[in-house]
């Protein structure tokens, strides 16, 4: 994983679950695993995410989660702090980078922040597969699949 980071000292792997697919949906649940160069993990930020507007039934259907589950959820202003702490510096990765970090940036800039992410690695884009597919093409079991933290260790 050495060649991975660069200048880098850690590996932030994320996914985002949303309200919906559009410019003003919102996360409602966000996972970051923290790994080394080493490829361990050394830090988990799993939280739902309270919205302010309700999720769509097709994200629902797709992510398992309805409104009331939260509740008592922070905001992603509560959050954005943490998050960016996170991602800042480090080498970011996701299946289908570039949904997790329009949807991240558009949350960073309703509450005044922003990330600058170069060079996301996007196993999407490199294995040409779902999740899923990929998974199974290399024989890792798929675990919770759909739920944030379930998709983050399995990019990982």
């Amino acid at each position: 994983m050495h060649h991975l980071l660069g200048s880098a000292d850690r590996i932030a792997v994320v996914d985002v679950e949303t309200t919906g697919l559009g410019a003003t949906d919102e996360i409602v649940k966000l996972a970051v695993v923290t790994l080394d160069g080493a490829g361990t993990e050394v830090a988990v930020l799993d939280t739902l995410v309270r919205a302010s507007r309700p999720i769509g039934p097709g994200a629902s259907q797709v992510n398992g989660l309805r409104d009331a589950d939260l509740a008592g959820a922070p905001t992603f202003a509560d959050l954005a702090g943490e998050v960016a702490r996170r991602l800042h510096g480090a080498v970011v990765v996701a299946h289908n980078a570039a949904f997790d970090l329009r949807m991240l940036g558009a949350a960073l800039r309703r509450v005044g922040s922003h990330l600058t992410v170069e060079r996301p690695v996007d196993t999407y884009r490199l294995t040409r597969m779902t999740l899923h597919q990929s998974l199974a093409s290399h024989g890792i079991p798929a675990v919770d699949l759909h739920r944030a933290l379930g998709d983050v260790r399995a990019t990982a």
